[in-house]
């Protein structure tokens, strides 16, 4: 069996047309979800990109444990697996620049070949040194671009280290921009070709491959080609929204939009034409096609921009899952309503491929769930290290959020990272960082190996979007599925159900941290027992 396994980063829900989404036509899309089975309660583990990719490797939610970093040395990659178990060759086609910064290794590397293709976000990839400052203005939106060291640029709101950091960012993506003039240029259009030169050598092969094709469209910046827009775009980029409050005019917010619709559009092009190869060499009887994301994004919803807001509204945690398998495809064009969440994908497909699945492998296989409708889980967790931990049983999601502590923090409400490589999305550990560090010892998933403590202060994602400080909450996702009014909030409008449903929520996530072996401080500063 040959399988290509397709991660967009940042694909929301709600821009496709087989998840009823109208903003924006996605026929190809439409016509992988009629091959398929498409999930409807399908959501998040870890957030954000890189924890949400350890989750994809392992098969468990990593969250309480650390922040953004490599994957450890005592993680079951199922990728690795197929080659070492099933002399499988794999092969990733990536534009996703976190893989190739510090926190982003070993990923890659767990495949048998690896192509890189260069030039998305701030991809410190092409140098212009000369100063381009009267150009970039006509091309570039000063909102969202800094062409001046006078510029009025970032959010109102952003501390002034944010800000320097993204001004550095975006000249390299103001960079990377001279060079993708033309749309085969740009990086989608390349991935997806250098795809189809993949399939083109390998498709008839008598042994069986992976391909991982992973688009970093359509994340942010929503840099597209002018035929995906509309015709009256102005033409200057405003298509990098701050992870903040919403603070453009109503046509500034249309086109940030429409950018990033214009993505989506684009990426739904380019799936076809690799379903156009599928159809004319009659694969689809030899090839297993899994199409999903890493989660979802804020598009002015509740009047942000962001995937890490707190809490993970639906747009961020709720995400699209269609699986196509030729021993399935008398379910084709079928639905499944069994909630499942990322952390699945990486048991199904050792189990789909006949390699038996780790014992430290908390995610379940949705092979049962192919065939017919079945219920693999009460509840799933998800969060990000440091952030508030998500719970959902399909009808409700309940939001657990630390408890807030008056005095300074004792050890008990101390925060760790628990690592045997202490490196941040760009860089090690700082010496500061060393100071805290103790010896722990192993988890039940470490395969004996002992790993460092470290206080977990100094993780820029803790504070980062922790604006909302109101605090636990509970939504009927049934009632009020675009969660604009809690059932629970410890306020007037609580009721003795909502109660119920709150404590048995809370019960779910305590399973569940007991069955991922989560730091004993965890149940603290959540406020849960560990008994």
């Amino acid at each position: 069996m040959k399988s290509v396994f397709l991660l967009f980063d940042s694909l929301t829900l709600q821009a496709l047309e087989c998840y009823g989404g109208t903003c924006v036509k996605t026929p190809n899309f439409n016509r992988l979800a009629e091959r398929g089975i498409t999930f409807d309660n399908h959501f998040v583990g870890s957030l954000p990109c890189i924890p949400a990719r350890r989750d994809f490797h392992t098969g468990r939610l990593n969250f309480m444990h650390r922040g953004w970093g490599p994957l450890e040395p005592f993680d079951n990659s199922w990728v690795n697996m197929c080659e070492e178990q099933k002399n499988m060759h794999t092969h990733i086609i990536t534009d996703h620049d976190h893989y190739f910064e510090q926190g982003g290794m070993g990923y890659c590397h767990q495949f048998s070949t690896f192509e890189y293709i260069r030039g998305q976000e701030c991809d410190h990839w092409k140098a212009i040194v000369d100063d381009r400052t009267e150009k970039w203005q006509k091309k570039f939106h000063p909102k969202h671009y800094p062409t001046g060291a006078d510029d009025q640029y970032g959010h109102p709101q952003d501390a002034q280290w944010i800000v320097d950091i993204m001004r550095k960012n975006r000249r390299s993506h103001m960079s990377n921009c001279e060079y993708m003039e033309q749309e085969q240029d740009y990086c989608t259009p390349r991935c997806f070709a250098t795809a189809m030169d993949f399939l083109n050598d390998n498709y008839n092969s008598k042994k069986d491959w992976l391909l991982w094709l992973e688009c970093f469209d359509p994340h942010e910046p929503f840099h597209v080609p002018d035929r995906f827009l509309p015709d009256d775009d102005d033409g200057r980029a405003l298509n990098w929204p701050f992870y903040n409050k919403t603070w453009e005019d109503d046509d500034e917010k249309k086109k940030i939009c429409y950018s990033y619709y214009g993505l989506v559009a684009m990426v739904d092009t380019y799936l076809g034409k690799m379903l156009d190869f599928f159809d004319a060499n009659n694969m689809w009887d030899d090839i297993c096609v899994v199409m999903t994301t890493d989660h979802g994004f804020l598009l002015g919803e509740h009047d942000w921009w962001a995937k890490m807001r707190q809490p993970y509204y639906q747009e961020i945690a709720h995400i699209p899952l269609i699986i196509c398998h030729p021993k399935y495809k008398h379910q084709a064009g079928t639905r499944r309503s069994a909630l499942t969440q990322t952390p699945d994908i990486m048991p199904t497909m050792l189990d789909l491929l006949g390699i038996d699945i780790p014992t430290e492998v908390q995610g379940k296989s949705l092979v049962p769930v192919l065939e017919n409708d079945t219920k693999i889980h009460d509840s799933v967790m998800l969060g990000a290290f440091g952030g508030s931990i998500g719970i959902t049983d399909g009808h409700h999601m309940y939001y657990c959020f630390p408890v807030p502590v008056d005095s300074e923090k004792s050890e008990d409400y101390q925060l760790h990272q628990y690592t045997t490589l202490p490196i941040h999305m760009k860089r090690y550990y700082a010496d500061v960082e060393f100071d805290s560090m103790q010896i722990h010892g192993t988890f039940d998933f470490t395969k004996n190996i002992p790993v460092l403590k470290f206080m977990g202060d100094h993780v820029p994602q803790i504070t980062l979007l922790q604006e909302d400080k109101d605090g636990s909450r509970l939504y009927d996702l049934d009632n009020d599925p675009k969660q604009r009014t809690p059932i629970f909030d410890h306020g007037d409008n609580t009721t003795e159900h909502s109660k119920a449903i709150v404590y048995r929520l809370r019960q779910n996530i305590t399973d569940i941290l007991r069955r991922h072996d989560a730091p004993q401080e965890i149940y603290t500063i959540y406020g849960l027992s560990a008994g």
